[in-house]
């Protein structure tokens, strides 16, 4: 079960991932309008015309490739976390009533369910960027979809035109060729359909619907096993009129009790503008009735949106706070875009003009939301290093200085996941283990086991675990042929040895090619198997040894707050990024680390 809060964060990342797709796009194709614009002799336009359209469209081609590279390790990760958080709420609802249940790693219905989804979203995002272009109004007024490629071409012969006509003069000609495609942005097009949205909106509703489907099947599949035909609906304020209706309650899954009426009838479970629809953040799980408790009362579900207030002379449901302040973040990302194309071209009043633009909409949308009580989502707010003041712009050239440096550090070290030899065969990395387990035996062992991973895996890109028994003293499970990358696979060797040993018994050692610290799914997976340690050893020599805390928290959770401190204002580099994050969860979380 994820809760609407779990929802409305997830697909986050990948809305990032193409609205930066959407930057790299239009930047690029503004240069090269502004290059244009300058030509007045029809020969030497065509000459450039074909060169700049060439490589233009190849530029797109490389950025679409790369991003849904990018994409695809989202979505894997995405799914992956959402698979534990559900396999979290699970688990406690089985214990209440008092049945067995099997954990999502031995799950064979789960974790297909999660494939399922996985391959479906992924398929639906592949599909998005074969169908990416822009909306605008041609010659004869109407408005009509063009693919990036044909958006190029008719933006560079609408600046050409209007320059070799002397209609207007260069800088007002690119101005209107960009604002063709700052208006309304990379979009995507269902051609069956003919709708068109923006292509973060497109992403954002893909994530939900493979979400959405993969939490209904694993909630319908556990009713079965649980033997129940009630199920809960959660509720959340803000929700739209017509699903506030019946948020919060319970319903017969199947349609068939007499006390509870129908799940699919009622919440339209299944159609595109009910339950689980179209950015639908409502979730459903089964409850047993005599053991389980409604969340909700009805006094509470009747309150559950905060009282309308008033805001410049006008009233403001919740909900429709919630719209109008989605309306500003919209505004404040077409202003992005048209600073963006500002800069590109090198328009210095345009910049300076949409700048003051973007901080006027900035306060607004801080003063509306505080008003309303609204979180401010910085995700769809946040606008890099576009429209800030002389010394933000220094700390953005700042930044990207540093990247430059970490960039220009990494490519001296040579291939990221080689392993360097003669760091873990000197008598220094063997040192690195005395005392980590407590017995001298397992000790060397564990060194032993951290060299043979780090010899089979040079030059790989894929992680290897071993499993060590700290009362027997050997290796009790053990993969190294998995093929996927940065990802161990816990095959019948590993799970087998988790079922033998009782918890806290058992040491797991894995790789990091990239010689990263532990990652938020390394404490998810130590904390939910109960290891009694954790140990990571790096290609480049480090090692690391952790355990999670008595708090829990998600990989997610983790993984943000590493990106957070990678990001403007901290601007840190990976490792202190990741050191940083590992102190502050040892305060708030519990959690015990050291890089040995």
């Amino acid at each position: 079960m994820l809760t609407p809060d779990y929802l409305q964060g997830a697909p986050a990342e990948l809305e990032e991932l193409f609205l930066k797709l959407e930057e790299d796009i239009i930047a690029d194709i503004c240069r090269r309008i502004a290059k244009a614009g300058y030509l007045t002799d029809s020969a030497e336009h065509q000459v450039l015309r074909l060169r700049e359209l060439g490589a233009g469209t190849e530029y797109i081609k490389q950025k679409i490739s790369e991003y849904s590279e990018l994409s695809d390790e989202t979505v894997d990760r995405l799914f992956f976390d959402a698979a534990q958080t559900s396999d979290e709420f699970y688990k406690k609802a089985y214990a209440q009533a008092n049945v067995g249940y099997t954990p999502y790693e031995y799950n064979d219905f789960f974790q297909q369910a999660v494939t399922a989804s996985v391959n479906q979203t992924k398929g639906e995002l592949r599909n998005f960027t074969q169908s990416m272009g822009f909306s605008y109004r041609g010659s004869n007024g109407q408005v009509r979809f063009h693919d990036a490629a044909e958006a190029y071409r008719d933006c560079l012969d609408y600046a050409y035109m209007q320059v070799m006509t002397g209609a207007v003069d260069h800088n007002t000609a690119v101005r209107n060729a960009t604002r063709r495609l700052t208006e309304g942005g990379l979009q995507f097009v269902d051609y069956a359909s003919g709708v068109r949205c923006h292509a973060d909106v497109a992403a954002r509703r893909a994530v939900l619907t493979g979400l959405s489907q993969m939490t209904g099947k694993v909630s319908e599949h556990n009713a079965a096993d649980l033997d129940t035909d009630i199920v809960e609906v959660d509720a959340h304020a803000g929700a739209r009129p017509d699903h506030a209706q019946w948020q919060g309650k319970w319903y017969s899954l199947s349609g068939k009790s007499k006390k509870y009426p129908s799940l699919k009838a009622v919440t339209g479970y299944g159609t595109v503008t009910g339950l689980k629809g179209a950015n639908c953040r409502h979730d459903f799980y089964p409850v047993i009735e005599g053991i389980s408790e409604p969340s909700y009362t009805e006094e509470e579900l009747k309150n559950i949106d905060p009282p309308p207030f008033e805001y410049n002379g006008k009233t403001y449901t919740y909900y429709e706070a919630t719209q109008r302040q989605r309306a500003m973040e919209r505004s404040m990302r077409k202003t992005k875009r048209e600073i963006l194309a500002a800069d590109a071209t090198d328009d210095k009043d345009r910049f300076a003009e949409k700048s003051v633009l973007l901080r006027r909409q900035k306060e607004e949308y801080g003063r509306f939301s505080k008003a309303a009580g609204l979180s401010v989502r910085n995700e769809r707010a946040q606008v890099g290093g576009f429209g800030h003041s002389q010394a933000s712009r220094a700390a953005w050239a700042e930044r990207k200085a540093s990247n430059a440096k970490e960039a220009e550090r990494k490519s001296k070290l040579g291939n990221p996941n080689s392993v360097n030899f003669d760091v873990i065969n000197s008598a220094e990395y063997r040192k690195k283990f005395d005392g980590i387990s407590g017995d001298t035996a397992t000790d060397n062992l564990i060194c032993q086991k951290s060299r043979n991973i780090l010899t089979h895996r040079n030059n790989s890109y894929c992680e290897d675990m071993y499993l060590i028994d700290t009362i027997s003293q050997k290796v009790v499970g053990v993969q190294t042929h998995s093929k996927l990358p940065q990802e161990v696979v816990y095959n019948d060797s590993l799970k087998s040895a988790l079922k033998k040993h009782p918890p806290n018994t058992l040491i797991s050692i894995h790789n990091h090619p990239e010689s990263k610290p532990p990652s938020g799914s390394d404490f998810y997976s130590c904390g939910i198997r109960k290891y009694k340690k954790g140990i990571i050893c790096c290609h480049n020599g480090d090692v690391y040894v952790y355990q999670t805390g008595k708090k829990p928290f998600t990989a997610v959770l983790f993984d943000k707050t590493v990106d957070k401190y990678k990001r403007m204002p901290y601007n840190m580099n990976e490792k202190d990024a990741y050191i940083t994050t590992l102190k502050q969860f040892e305060k708030d979380y519990g959690i015990k680390w050291e890089m040995r």
